[in-house]
């Protein structure tokens, strides 16, 4: 019970770092419709296997929203791909799917492997809900750093039960692209088990403007492990944020940590 208490106050301090961010999706809104492929074609490269897509719509621009972003989406759409891998180890034409889809009622993207089946899941914001995946042509000229006040991207994930890898790209108006890998993530499985990757905008390989960003793309790989297979899981939201807690969330933080020093007092 006080690890799982620990977890949820790590979680509340890694999300809530900083008062300014710019929300790239909180997927509370779109089309639930889910995209399935079920064909094995490992020739060709991840995003350009059947892409499949679906657009929430979203009329607005992410910077004329205020908090708390209930109805966020980079650009006002994003596009939704599934592909399965021919070289997972126990795959067979026909057998299985891999599949993605925005759950709009529970708030988060779902992604979800058929028994003994690798697949890649991808999101792609770039302003339009066409499919094509489109860089820096989109028109979109977003500010990540949000005035100079973020300085790293925050991806929370959660229920994911078996090892995964994740990919975060951003193209800027310029086409530049910087990219950053979370390589055989350990699963936490459990609608409240939640593991908020983050990475400084710095540590981003390539030379993208993060004050003029055209495009982004959330890859979630599980191909990349022999214990990737049936992965299943959820994404809450994509942000970027402070990488310094703001007063409030210190004081939250050391609040927490005073309760759990009593509750460990009584169990003494």
């Amino acid at each position: 019970m006080l690890k799982q208490k620990l977890m949820a106050i790590a979680v509340a301090v890694g999300m809530s770092a900083g008062a300014q961010a710019y929300m790239i999706d909180d997927f509370n809104t779109g089309d639930p419709t889910q995209i399935a492929d079920a064909y094995l074609d490992a020739s060709l490269t991840p995003t350009q296997r059947d892409e499949h897509y679906v657009g929430d719509g979203l009329p607005t621009d992410n910077n004329t929203a205020t908090p708390p972003y209930s109805e966020y989406t980079m650009g006002g759409a994003r596009d939704l791909y599934a592909s399965r891998n021919v070289t997972a180890p126990n795959a067979s034409v026909g057998s299985g799917h891999s599949k993605t889809w925005n759950c709009a009622t529970c708030g988060s993207l779902k992604f979800s492997q058929d028994p003994s089946q690798w697949g890649i899941h991808s999101v792609h914001w770039d302003g339009n809900a066409d499919g094509v995946f489109s860089t820096a042509s989109t028109g979109l000229d977003e500010d990540f750093t949000d005035g100079g006040a973020s300085d790293t991207l925050y991806i929370d994930m959660f229920d994911v039960d078996h090892v995964y890898s994740v990919s975060f790209m951003v193209w800027d108006t310029s086409g530049l692209l910087s990219q950053y890998d979370w390589i055989d993530v350990a699963p936490h499985p459990g609608g409240s088990n939640h593991s908020v990757l983050s990475a400084s905008l710095t540590s981003f390989s390539g030379s993208a403007d993060w004050s003029h960003i055209a495009a982004a793309q959330l890859l979630i790989d599980g191909q990349t492990n022999v214990d990737s297979e049936s992965l299943d899981g959820q994404v809450d939201l994509v942000k970027t944020g402070s990488s310094v807690p703001a007063p409030a969330t210190l004081a939250l933080m050391a609040m927490g940590l005073w309760g759990l020093t009593l509750a460990r007092r009584r169990l003494a």
